[in-house]
């Protein structure tokens, strides 16, 4: 009979050690969550590089135990895939959680696995044929071998069960939850802040901010040629910021906006201090993310939770995530995405009552919520 007050849980923890967003952000912040929701549990990290410094927190909790590879020299891909299944056991663990989309093979205790989406199914170009087959196959294995799976999106959920087949009383829909560093900033803090946008020659709720890898299907090309369309009086006063690291996506970009004349108005930040990126985030007119597909739209989530509204796309996870209190536009659609930016600046009372509606919608989305219904998934494959 397993214990529930003294629960031992195992971490796929790779993501959570070495990745700074994406599946990094969401993998530490459900492990910093049970840590602290469940001091009782006793929480092994598996993974095999060791964590950077700046991660340390999640290791160092006293029911946090680290799990690595006891030579520098072992194959990374079978230590994780098949030597934590034999870890696991041995340590009698009763349960395994894998963050991002695996669980190790063979494996012979309870799991539960997070799913992110299955992007690569609708756009295998994206990726590469080789990738692309390789992912399949491993997500589907362990989408099939898993006891449960959450997932962060009903997007998400729909794919795995129209794609992969998964009956649908298998998934829990877990909406991730964000840093709590992305929150409101009080006048104070926004006042003691204000070089952060001296800095960057911004002004307070005067520019357009995306935040994101600088990609593909993150749609930047078509949301400048959008901003483009604005007037020139426009786009003086609300310029276009980006900030992310950069693909070759934005060299085309770069040539856009040379050709459009618009190089005064777009920006590109280099690196940026967390505490700056959410003074922006709290800073910004509008928070734009209209990217093609998503699993979720982490960067959605943050700016809400600083009070920003956000527009974004109406498909995949976004429409979820965004809600009412964004500006939904179709991602493929010129003139859907600068009809919503014009908007934002020619309706000022549709603005403040998007700004009024955050508050309630992005509840949902709470560490709180997050980890209770984490904590539910468990007690669904243990049976509690």
């Amino acid at each position: 009979m397993i214990n529930m007050s003294s629960l031992k849980i195992g971490f796929d923890a790779k993501r959570a050690c070495v990745n700074q967003v994406g599946l990094g952000s969401y993998s530490r912040n459900v492990i910093k969550s049970i840590l602290s929701a469940k001091p009782e549990w006793d929480v092994y990290l598996f993974s095999p590089d060791k964590p950077l410094d700046k991660y340390s927190s999640i290791y160092e909790s006293p029911n946090s135990h680290l799990v690595l590879p006891k030579s520098d020299f072992v194959i990374k891909s079978v230590w994780r895939n098949y030597t934590v299944s034999k870890l696991a056991y041995d340590l009698n663990l009763d349960l395994f959680h894998g963050l991002s989309h695996a669980i190790p093979h063979n494996l012979k205790i309870p799991s539960v696995t997070t799913f992110h989406d299955l992007i690569f199914m609708h756009h295998p170009e994206w990726f590469g044929f080789f990738n692309a087959r390789m992912y399949h196959k491993e997500y589907l294995r362990a989408a099939l071998h898993t006891d449960h799976i959450i997932s962060i999106s009903e997007a998400t959920k729909k794919d795995l069960i129209d794609i992969f087949k998964i009956p649908e009383d298998k998934i829990t829909v877990t909406y991730q939850s964000c840093n709590p560093a992305f929150r409101v900033l009080s006048s104070d803090e926004l006042r003691a802040g204000s070089s952060n946008l001296e800095k960057y020659n911004l002004n307070y709720k005067s520019y357009f901010l995306f935040v994101g890898t600088l990609e593909k299907r993150k749609n930047i090309l078509r949301l400048t040629q959008a901003y483009s369309r604005l007037s020139d009086e426009q786009r003086k006063k609300f310029p276009l910021v980006f900030v992310g690291n950069h693909t070759k996506e934005v060299r085309t970009l770069e040539a856009y906006i040379k050709q459009a004349g618009i190089e005064e108005e777009v920006k590109f930040l280099s690196y940026i201090e967390f505490d700056e990126l959410v003074y922006l985030m709290n800073s910004a007119k509008v928070i734009v993310y209209p990217a093609l597909i998503e699993g979720f739209g982490l960067p959605v989530l943050e700016g809400m939770s600083c009070g920003t509204p956000v527009l974004t796309s109406n498909n995949s996870s976004l429409a979820e995530v965004g809600g009412d209190c964004s500006y939904l536009v179709d991602p493929t659609s010129l003139d859907s995405i600068s009809l919503q930016l014009d908007l934002i600046l020619s309706d000022n009372d549709k603005y403040i009552k998007k700004c009024n509606d955050i508050p309630m919608h992005i509840r949902k989305f709470s560490n709180e919520e997050t980890t209770k219904k984490v904590i539910e998934a468990y007690n669904k494959v243990l049976k509690f």
